[in-house]
């Protein structure tokens, strides 16, 4: 067939993939131990298996994707919050 293969939900677990650091890498090993393909996780975070794919090949996402993905897998992330005061004259 001329068609291109596609890796199966299984196949997608089990491949190996290069080491990456942080945040990324964290949310990738989370997604493995929950035994789910990464169009699993995009159900479960209720987002695109592109934006998945593409946070995950590139560790780059916005944090509407990070966020989602995270409470999927059941990682909490805590933002500190910066408060700049105003200059009094």
């Amino acid at each position: 067939s001329l068609a291109p293969h596609l890796p199966t939900q299984e196949a997608d677990v089990k491949t190996p993939r290069p080491a990456k650091p942080g945040l990324m890498a964290e949310l990738d090993l989370m997604r493995r131990g929950l035994g789910w393909s990464r169009t699993q996780l995009a159900k479960q975070a209720g987002i695109t298996p592109t934006s998945v794919c593409k946070m995950l090949n590139t560790g780059h996402a916005n944090l509407y994707t990070v966020t989602k993905v995270a409470e999927a897998v059941g990682l909490e992330l805590r933002f500190a919050t910066i408060h700049i005061p105003t200059r009094h004259r």
